[in-house]
């Protein structure tokens, strides 16, 4: 890059993932195409734990999560990252009171939940898999796609592209926190 050359826009993203067995936080830097991870951080909740017993979230682990969720907030309302997305997953989709702990996010952390269908779970972590293989097939790559079903996902040579599910717009959580730059738009 010569000197006269303008340098890609920084920004930061944050992704907030609850799953069946963790809750996560990951800051990413974002310049250009290059992604960077600058903050990652998993508590282990265990929200399904109990899920094949009782149809249930266990409750100790939603008390967990909430925490966890607490934590987060107040570690971006430093960062000021310009997105937040926070989906749920199997766990939150699949018990019979995922619905209510997604509105007690919502109400109680200001956080809107986006579960995630099964299709939906399968494309993003087969995509966040192969995005860390070089020579793997990827988004637009020319190795092949993923086929995301109703069970593992496998990377099959029959088009030039990972094809995203059909699916509402990719999940955010604008204004949250409250601090961030989205909040103000």
């Amino acid at each position: 890059m010569s000197p006269h050359e303008a340098r890609p826009e920084s920004r930061q993203a944050a992704v907030i993932d609850v799953g069946s067995n963790s809750v996560r936080l990951v800051i990413y830097r974002l310049e250009g195409r290059a992604i960077w991870t600058v903050y990652n951080e998993k508590a282990l909740a265990g929200l399904g734990r109990e899920m094949a017993e009782t149809g249930r979230l266990a409750a100790d682990g939603v008390e967990i999560a909430l925490s966890a969720l607490r934590r987060f907030r107040a570690i971006l309302q430093g960062w000021e990252p310009h997105e937040v997305v926070a989906v749920a997953t199997a766990a939150v989709r699949e018990a019979e009171d995922g619905p209510a702990f997604a509105e007690r996010v919502r109400r109680e952390l200001g956080l809107p939940l986006r579960v995630l269908s099964g299709e939906e779970e399968a494309y993003f972590a087969a995509a966040g898999v192969l995005a860390g293989h070089p020579g793997a097939p990827r988004a637009n790559g020319p190795r092949g796609r993923v086929t995301p079903g109703s069970g593992p996902s496998w990377p099959s040579r029959t088009s030039s592209r990972l094809d995203p599910p059909r699916s509402p717009a990719r999940p955010r959580a604008p204004g949250w926190p409250a601090s961030t730059p989205a909040a103000a738009k």
